[in-house]
């Protein structure tokens, strides 16, 4: 597992770069001043499809959770590896910088699922 220091990136739908209840956005800090913006899927958990209600009150309840947890716009992700998954994505588990772990909440609050394939 490798952890780097991150950032949402906005998007033309959502400031905090949040796509959807399992996709986000973000800058990474890769240290010595080296950063870079990709795209992170959730690792182990799968969430609705945003054009659904189920997606879009997914989206809206992690657009809280990071305005809750991470007000000042900074997470840890830990990347289960550090190769993309088939779709072009890094699987990252979010930890909000008070312990809050975002994987995790969004499941238990009932808007994703654990996915494991």
């Amino acid at each position: 597992m490798y952890e780097y220091t991150s950032w949402g990136l906005p998007t033309k739908r959502d400031p905090l770069g949040v796509v959807d209840g399992d996709t986000m956005n973000v800058g990474v800090d890769l240290g010595m001043d080296i950063a870079m913006n990709t795209i992170l899927r959730m690792y182990g958990i799968n969430a609705p499809e945003l054009p659904t209600q189920p997606g879009k009150d997914a989206k809206t309840w992690a657009i809280a959770w990071f305005q809750t947890h991470c007000p000042l716009g900074q997470f840890t992700i830990q990347t289960v590896k550090d190769t993309k998954e088939k779709y072009g994505r890094y699987l990252a588990t979010i930890i909000a910088p008070d312990g809050a772990n975002f994987n995790a909440d969004i499941v238990a609050a009932g808007h994703a699922v654990p996915y494991f394939p």
